[in-house]
């Protein structure tokens, strides 16, 4: 019998067996997670009727014509708080929901202590593996600032609520209902955010202008700059990977999802195919590096402005030129400063700055305050210029960009609209969107409307992306707004050459509402989309392709390179990914008879984890919260580490690796332990518990 084998034996068994249910439930995770993705990108046709140059619907014969066009069924911001969450959560949300219900209805120790040990982990461990992960001399900054305080808030009172609730060691309905309806709480105040409700509190913040020289600082840390920092135009250096601000929002052209970078991770781990850093950024990237290396080599401090252009609203009342130091970081530098006169001026317009920016050892950043007038008359957007001068040429030299030029935007006229780009805009056939800009200059008062429509060329709606013909809405305040339209993989045409490239334009239009916008003569952007070859393969997937991929090193690239790791990792886990390959692929159902299918298999092999945690941690004389803190926590949560790691590495913001962390923590509670509350806790008001 098992009970009289040798104990250590025993407890190495339970062990690697434990482990290989982790690498169970990260195989099926991932193909979950590939079946949720399909759900999100589904997309539906909608009629909207047919607009003429103002705004007017076209009638034919006294019938109003319409178009067809495709719309996502899912908000994106909505999808990522709860398919995607559900992806990244289901083995511990799974745990806690099996155990309840398995132990009479009584909360369990496993669940809950997974939920926790997962929150801690992904906290400390999670976090501080992302910072030793970014590369020397670099740094990343949160750039969807109000969507991490969303979700940072109701992470902490997230656990400060369990507190609360089990003060008593009982959890009431009400109790549980309250856990459970935080979920979808947090996902309207994210769906909020994400459709730019919040715009009108950030710019009427940013109205606020200090009185005097002495509440400088403090304005700028109430809010401000917050808000308004945004509007510093983008740099030379900065490539379509760059933010873009749309009211409160920030958004991040290109950068790859908080899901694909989990899949990613996992089919790396699991020998499949091999991934770089080169693969998930744009060429242009590397161009801003290397442009900055030789400053970064210099034997002396390099100091120059952050971007050779910035621009602010005229209600910004201070504003934030930031210089910046490469180079030597070693020793201590100083540089002078000045302001000079464009169509700006001096006191009519902004006040005349100058003085010296001191840089103490290894401080790389130092920030000019500028303050800025507002009138009450509408004007053309100004200009003035800030420069930098050395104090002592043999301490320090200056940057390349060491003058700036300052654009005041005037907010008093409804504006004058136009793309931000000028030249075409080039996007893959692999990237799941084009996002393009629109500006709103010599003006930023009152809300208006303007038309935004797709204009067929050699690329088709429908085939080669989503046609769009919507009224785009500008808040009060608002000068920025980035357009989305989704685009689709296709096929490269037969008999077409090497490089396959398809076009479409995006126009603007004034809807005709007397609103007095002006509409530049920049009022049509081209848009290009390079045909790839993942294209063709990422489209659909057979049952047999993914048997294939299964049974393949590598994902069936390259089989001839696999490493020893990789071999060793492909055999480790190919039982479960032969048992994955079963799974219906995404193209059933549109993604939903994966999503039903991989979930019940996640719960099989996640009661498989909770009874092989429980007898291990009883023949090592662990107690069930121990191990579902330490081990359990651990092996649920190490996808979501790699997949952080490799976020961290290819994005040039730390948005998606933080939002791992304060997404899963919220999610975890919310659902991993309001669910089954709720189900105890209506289980117990119909069935009170007898005396025996």
């Amino acid at each position: 019998m098992e009970y009289e084998w040798n104990r250590g034996f025993r407890a190495f068994l339970y062990f690697v067996g434990l482990l290989w249910s982790f690498v169970g439930v990260s195989v099926l995770s991932d193909v979950f997670m590939t079946g949720i993705e399909r759900v999100t990108n589904s997309t539906r046709k909608v009629r909207r009727a047919k607009l003429d140059s103002n705004g007017r619907k076209i009638e034919s014969d006294g019938v109003v014509q319409y178009d067809e066009v495709e719309v996502l069924i899912w908000n994106p911001a909505v999808a990522n708080l709860t398919l995607m969450a559900l992806g990244s959560s289901t083995p511990e949300i799974l745990l806690s929901v099996i155990e309840i219900c398995f132990s009479g209805f009584y909360s369990g120790e496993l669940g809950p202590g997974t939920v926790v040990g997962s929150a801690a982990f992904n906290l400390f461990v999670i976090t501080a593996i992302c910072m030793m992960s970014i590369p020397k001399s670099e740094s990343r900054k949160i750039d969807g600032f109000l969507s991490f305080c969303i979700t940072t808030t109701f992470s902490v009172f997230a656990y400060l609520w369990v507190y609360i609730s089990v003060m008593d060691n009982i959890v009431t309905i009400a109790e549980a209902a309250v856990t459970l309806s935080m979920f979808p709480l947090l996902t309207l105040l994210v769906y909020m955010a994400d459709n730019g409700h919040y715009s009108k509190l950030f710019y009427s913040l940013a109205r606020i202008r200090p009185t005097d020289e002495q509440d400088s600082q403090e304005a700028i840390q109430a809010a401000p700059s917050a808000s308004l920092e945004s509007f510093r135009s983008y740099s030379a250096l900065q490539t379509s990977r760059s933010i873009i601000e749309d009211g409160g929002q920030h958004f991040l052209r290109q950068n790859q999802s908080r899901a694909k970078y989990r899949h990613l991770a996992l089919r790396s781990l699991m020998g499949g195919k091999k991934i770089s850093l080169e693969d998930l950024q744009a060429p242009e990237l590397y161009i801003e590096k290397s442009f900055l290396e030789a400053e970064m080599e210099s034997l002396l401090p390099v100091i120059q402005f952050e971007s050779p252009n910035f621009s602010f609203l005229e209600t910004v009342g201070i504003a934030k030129l930031i210089v910046t130091r490469q180079g030597n970081l070693s020793v201590e530098a100083d540089v002078e400063y000045r302001t000079r006169d464009g169509t700006a001026k001096n006191a009519e317009h902004y006040e005349q700055t100058s003085g010296i920016l001191h840089f103490d050892p290894f401080e790389t950043e130092q920030t000019i305050l500028v303050p800025i007038l507002h009138d009450l008359e509408w004007n053309e957007d100004l200009e003035f210029t800030a420069e930098l001068s050395l104090v002592d040429p043999q301490i320090a030299k200056l940057g390349g960009m060491y003058q700036a030029v300052v654009t005041i935007i005037d907010m008093d006229g409804p504006g004058v609209f136009e793309w931000v780009e000028k030249e075409p805009q080039f996007f893959l056939s692999t990237d799941s969107a084009a996002y393009l800009q629109l500006q709103r200059m010599k003006g930023c008062t009152g809300d208006v409307n303007i038309r935004v429509k797709t204009i067929d060329d050699s690329a088709q709606a429908g085939q080669h992306f989503v046609g769009m013909d919507e009224i785009v809405a500008f808040k009060d305040s608002q000068a920025t707004k980035t357009v989305k339209i989704r685009l689709q993989n296709f096929e490269k045409p037969a008999g077409a050459g090497g490089d396959y490239m398809a076009r479409f334009f995006v126009k603007i239009q004034d809807v005709g509402d007397a609103s007095g916008i002006v509409i530049s003569e920049y009022d049509t952007i081209e848009v290009r989309v390079e045909h790839t070859e993942e294209a063709d393969g990422a489209e659909e997937i057979t049952w047999t392709q993914q048997l294939k991929q299964a049974l393949s090193v590598n994902g069936g690239q390259d089989m001839e390179d696999a490493s020893a790791t990789g071999l060793m990792l492909h055999y480790i886990s190919i039982t479960w990914k032969l048992i994955a390959a079963f799974i219906p692929p995404p193209s059933i159902w549109d993604g939903w008879a994966t999503f039903i299918v991989a979930l019940g298999m996640i719960g099989l092999v996640t009661t498989l984890i909770n009874d092989l945690a429980s007898i291990f941690g009883c023949i090592i004389g662990l107690e069930d919260p121990v191990t579902a803190i330490t081990i359990v926590a651990l092996g649920t949560s190490l996808p979501d580490t790699f997949a952080s790691v490799l976020s961290i590495r290819a994005d040039d913001n730390a948005d998606n690796a933080v939002g791992n962390v304060t997404g899963s923590n919220s999610i975890n509670v919310f659902l991993g332990l309001g669910l089954p509350w709720t189900i105890a806790s209506i289980y117990w008001k119909y069935t009170p518990p007898t005396s025996t």
